[in-house]
């Protein structure tokens, strides 16, 4: 304290001793100081009484001065004047008070007076006092609670001190999003003082009708002022009441009228509360309609009936909607209820539809989804022979339609496939485009698309006509142990001679399905032609060589191939690492390194979890048996194989490493992948560390069987990245 500061206070001590001897009738004699909650201690030097007062009529108080007479309720107390303390410590004064003073505990009441003297600048014996440097050690008399005492005070005086601008009077205002029945709000509570300042720290309460909030209905203003409170909106509106008690800012303080005394000053609150909400929009139906062909059929014009639900049937129409160019209707109110939804007048080309129930809450913009049907239309497709024109049974139509009648065809339609009847098939109304999948056996494949249309309702007759071919065509059937899933059958090739010698006429390869044809004119009606197979697919030997005669124009001679099989048969043996007995439950990919870094072969789709080995093409996942047996399947030879465990037994450790089998494979060659497995290591509570074996095997034990080092290709099992001892 300034040394101004210190003598004012002196002077004024002098003052009040000297109004004592000046009062003619002191009436302490009849006084009775009536204390509250606290103790009778000494802090920083100074014996008194730390705590609250009853004062009569004002109530529970506290002293605001130090070093002057305690007050009593007799003494006659008016409203003190203030006008020489500052507003801040005024405002801070009055928060402390009304935070701590409405409901005090016994350390409350004594912290809270050594807050008000501390904020009027009260000099105690040991020197000015200032709680946020007081420690307990300079408190003596409470019990043991010192520590308490001067913690609370600390609190308070934060507390006070950051509420010291809050000014005039206190205000609560309420504000509510609207939302939709059953949308999502916010409500926005806020606390103002006498200035518009946003006033942080009260607690506010919150109850809804109508309404659900959506988390706590209690909470604190922020620094803003404001305390936020989301909700559900009601279907038929939705009220809110906000609640809540602050310090009331204006500090309420008396002073003494017959004798010199300290001055009080009591708790004052403020009741604080705000309404807000609002009521839906009325009630209301309206009608979305979609065709399953709008490009060809709008839907305008569609009309609707909405009719009162249950009773007869007989109810009038509570309105009539007609839907517009988008398809909508304009919105019909309603009041709230049960409705049915009917279409009394479908839009051209549609067949009638619904009714439709609908319950509309109030407040609720209920919208009816509707869709309607296009009348079906027929188309018979006949493929015929262009010189005969009789039909041709064998080929194979793919059928788009154009769904949004801009030129562009969407596949995804049945494919029709020909016989000696033209094909009956039930379509939207609408464009559509036939294209040529396969061509049946001894005609030119279509080279140009077929386009036609359909009406609602309408039956119309579509010819596809293919002119005939003589050639010969040939068809592999493998032969053998194949899987169907993986087998090659493109990639064979095929050369024709005529019988006797001379030049080749014609060299296919096959295709995926293992077909080919010679080209049109390459062979000559009544002649014997020779074929021989001089190159195989992967995995199969060529076929023994065969003689065809070409019987007649327009017909196609088709040689089936019956293609010997040198797959490889590739099998993984699970066991036990340590005893060699078979494990059931593990889960291996198969891969392919081939011999020269790539073969060509397409790879089947590897599952999205399968890890990617660099140079090797994934190609199969399989899973142990109860014999320990991982069966892959066929493979084609010319590769080696590795295995990588995807899934580990239970109570295995998974192995990370590939294991290979030593060199490519021949034609025809059985191979078996040894997989050894380790049960998962010893917890160290049943097996102490000095006693139990290594969690894994020194690379010199490991069985050279599994994975030689020297025979795994290097690309794909290195030996510093997969160890065959893992």
């Amino acid at each position: 304290m300034a040394w101004w500061a210190r003598l004012l206070a002196a002077v004024g001590a002098v003052l009040v001793l000297a109004g004592v001897g000046l009062v003619a009738s002191p009436r302490r004699a009849s006084a009775e100081v009536v204390h509250g909650l606290g103790w009778s201690a000494t802090v920083a030097g100074w014996s008194s009484w730390y705590g609250s007062y009853g004062m009569g009529d004002l109530g529970t108080a506290w002293c605001i001065d130090h070093g002057s007479a305690a007050p009593d309720a007799e003494f006659g107390y008016v409203p003190a004047d203030l006008s020489a303390v500052p507003a801040d410590t005024q405002a801070a004064m009055a928060w402390a008070l009304g935070s701590t003073g409405a409901e005090p505990d016994r350390v409350g009441a004594a912290a809270l007076m050594l807050v008000l003297h501390d904020l009027m600048g009260a000099t105690y014996p040991d020197g000015p006092l200032d709680v946020d440097a007081l420690e307990p050690a300079a408190l003596t008399g409470f019990d043991g609670a010192e520590a308490d005492v001067v913690a609370r005070a600390r609190a308070i005086k934060a507390d006070a001190v950051a509420h010291a601008a809050v000014r005039g009077a206190l205000s609560m205002t309420a504000t509510a999003t609207e939302a939709e029945p059953g949308g999502a709000g916010t409500l926005t509570v806020a606390v103002v003082d006498g200035g518009g300042n946003g006033v942080a720290g009260v607690a506010v309460r919150v109850t809804a009708e109508g309404a659900r909030l959506d988390g706590d209905s209690s909470g604190v203003t922020g620094a803003d002022g404001t305390a936020t409170f989301p909700f559900t909106a009601g279907p038929g509106g939705s009220r809110f009441t906000a609640a809540g008690q602050a310090p009331d800012p204006v500090l309420h303080a008396y002073a003494s009228s017959s004798t010199p005394a300290q001055r009080v000053a009591v708790p004052g609150v403020v009741a604080l509360r705000a309404e807000a909400g609002f009521s839906p929009p009325p009630s209301s139906v309206r009608v979305h309609k979609v065709g399953d062909a709008e490009a060809y059929l709008p839907v305008v014009g569609a009309r609707f009936d909405v009719v009162p639900a249950g009773g007869d049937g007989t109810a009038a129409p509570v309105g009539t909607l007609v839907t517009g160019d988008d398809g909508w209707t304009d919105e019909l109110p309603v009041p709230p209820g049960r409705y049915e939804v009917r279409e009394v007048e479908p839009p051209p080309g549609y067949r009638p539809a619904g009714p439709w129930p609908v319950e509309v809450a109030a407040g609720d913009r209920a919208a009816v989804e509707v869709a309607d049907e296009a009348l079906p239309g027929w188309a018979r497709v006949t493929k015929v022979d262009a010189s005969t024109g009789e039909p041709v049974a064998g080929a194979t139509l793919a059928l788009s339609y154009d769904a949004d009648a801009d030129g562009s065809y969407e596949t995804g339609l049945d494919p029709i496939v020909t016989g000696d009847a033209p094909a009956e098939v039930r379509l939207r109304p609408g464009d559509y485009r036939l294209t040529e999948v396969r061509a049946p056996d001894g005609y030119e494949g279509l080279d140009h698309p077929v386009d036609f249309s359909v009406g609602p309702g309408e039956r119309v007759e579509v010819a596809v006509e293919n002119r005939p071919v003589t050639t010969i065509a040939f068809r592999k059937v493998p032969v053998g142990p194949t899987d169907p899933d993986q087998v090659v059958l493109a990639g064979a090739v095929f050369e024709v001679r005529p019988e006797g010698g001379g030049e080749p006429v014609g060299s296919r390869t096959t295709d995926e399905q293992g077909r080919c044809s010679l080209p049109v004119g390459a062979v000559d009606i009544g002649q014997r032609y020779c074929w021989v197979e001089v190159e195989a697919p992967p995995g199969f030997g060529t076929a023994e060589p065969g003689c065809v005669d070409v019987p007649a124009a327009g017909t196609v001679t088709t040689v089936e191939v019956r293609e010997p099989s040198h797959h490889t048969e590739v099998t993984g043996d699970k066991v036990d690492a340590e005893t060699g007995e078979p494990v059931a439950g593990a889960t291996y990919d198969l891969y392919r390194q081939p011999a020269d870094g790539h073969d060509g072969l397409p790879a089947p789709q590897a599952p999205g979890d399968a890890v990617v080995v660099d140079g090797a093409v994934w190609v199969a996942r399989a899973t142990s048996d109860e014999h320990g047996t991982v069966a892959w399947g066929p493979q084609v030879p010319g590769a080696v194989y590795c295995a990588r465990e995807h899934d580990a037994p239970d109570g295995y450790r998974l192995d990370p490493s590939l294991r290979c089998t030593p060199a490519p494979l021949a034609p025809g060659e059985a191979a078996v992948i040894r997989l050894p497995d380790r049960p998962e290591a010893t917890p160290p509570t049943t097996a102490p560390p000095t006693t139990a074996p290594p969690t894994t095997a020194p690379p010199t034990t490991a069985p050279p069987t599994t994975a030689p080092p020297t025979t795994a290709p290097p690309t794909t099992a290195p030996p510093t990245t997969a160890p065959p001892t893992t």
